[in-house]
């Protein structure tokens, strides 16, 4: 026994136990191997690079209730299928309807709205600053009251599974039903 034994310096580490994983009389690959020592199965791997790698599907209600109300929903879509890693995947038809909770003055102006789908790896609130960017450059205002009349407003319905809130974003859309 060495010196540093005897002075209670030397830890003895237990070795991974090395596991075969794989079809029955082949011999796995260096890197099965190596995950099976650390504990990590290849279909962990699997899972964690589908999750990080596969775009998530995020719905986007677009409404318009002032100008050519039709063609402010065509450039938005337009606008958003053009923007960088995002990909248009459907869109609903467009439908009109009746303003909620708007000040009486706006009570009888009706919206245009329309959901599309898009597929992204961006993360939601990325993805809000794009469209608000969107909205801003087709002349909606950022110093507004809530509920006015305006050419396009974007909201996100809901992004894959994800639940934010935050004074910014709330997902799940608090009003998805409604929309």
């Amino acid at each position: 026994m060495g010196r540093h034994a005897k002075a209670g310096l030397v830890r003895h580490a237990r070795r991974p136990r090395l596991v075969a994983i794989g079809p029955p009389g082949r011999t796995p690959c260096f890197y099965t191997v190596y995950l099976a020592a650390f504990g990590l199965s290849v279909a962990f791997l699997l899972c964690l690079f589908v999750a990080i790698v596969r775009p998530m599907e995020i719905a986007l209600s677009l409404g318009s209730n002032i100008g050519d109300r039709l063609q402010n929903l065509t450039r938005a879509k337009s606008h958003i299928a053009d923007l960088a890693g995002i990909t248009l995947a459907t869109a609903s038809p467009v439908y009109e309807t009746e303003p909620v909770d708007v000040p009486p003055e706006f009570a009888d102006v009706p919206f245009l709205n329309a959901v599309i789908c898009v597929e992204t790896r961006l993360a939601p609130a990325r993805l809000l600053e794009l469209t608000q960017d969107v909205e801003q450059s087709m002349g909606r205002e950022t110093n507004h009251d809530r509920n006015v009349p305006r050419p396009i407003d974007i909201d996100i319905i809901y992004a894959g599974d994800e639940t934010v809130t935050s004074p910014a974003l709330a997902i799940p859309h608090p009003r998805w039903a409604e929309r």
